[in-house]
């Protein structure tokens, strides 16, 4: 049986995707790094969106007041905070009883110009009493852009004729993932018969759910 367990994804030109993962088959461990050229789905980057809130609340951007509905809400971003904001990436760390999520992204300026930055270390979980308020949802936009990720790997991707690049601000070279764009595709065409793809959520209260492919033989 393998696994996959993706470590942190990003958005590269506004339309691309890198992504690490880490690969378990039986009990062998492998991390896996790729930057993609298949342009990725609009449901891929809706999800990414839906952290800008987020973003902006752990950098102390703006005040709670202002994000939440849009959180609880699920609201619209205002005109001037959808211009002004975008997230690029995500990347999980921490232990299993302690798993946490740093969200990078950028702000453009007055100038037209962009600056990037990212949150600190967020812990998904925590006591409400010192905790980020706004966790629960957190986790839940979590569980649906790990799922995304996955679907993309798997071939859920935008239209091959889709051109065209974005400029998000600079990246340092050292952000962008390295591996050739076609490992996962290749896995892909070399996994046997009988392989099942399934999104598993954890029974542990404490981890997030995890994208996993499962390999096994038919009955």
């Amino acid at each position: 049986m393998s696994k996959i367990e993706i470590k942190k994804a990003g958005i590269r030109g506004g339309i691309f995707l890198a992504y690490e993962y880490n690969m378990e088959d039986n009990g062998v461990s492998a991390k896996n790094k790729t930057q993609s050229t298949a342009p990725i789905h609009d449901d891929l980057r809706g999800a990414f969106e839906k952290l800008i809130p987020h973003f902006i609340l752990l950098t102390e951007e703006l005040p709670t007041d202002r994000m939440k509905d849009i959180i609880e809400k699920g609201e619209l971003l205002p005109e001037d905070i959808e211009k002004k904001y975008q997230v690029t990436d995500f990347e999980l760390g921490g232990s299993e009883d302690a798993q946490t999520i740093r969200i990078t992204g950028f702000k453009v300026l007055s100038n037209d110009k962009s600056v990037s930055f990212s949150t600190p270390s967020q812990k998904l979980y925590e006591e409400k009493t010192d905790g980020y308020k706004f966790d629960e949802y957190l986790r839940e936009i979590l569980e649906v852009i790990l799922s995304e990720v996955l679907e993309y790997m798997d071939g859920k991707q935008a239209p091959r004729s889709e051109t065209g690049t974005l400029d998000f601000g600079d990246e340092d070279d050292d952000e962008a993932f390295s591996m050739p764009s076609d490992v996962i595709k290749d896995l892909k065409n070399n996994l046997p018969e009988g392989v099942t793809v399934e999104v598993s959520t954890s029974k542990s209260k404490k981890r997030i759910a995890e994208p996993i492919i499962e390999a096994g033989e038919e009955d």
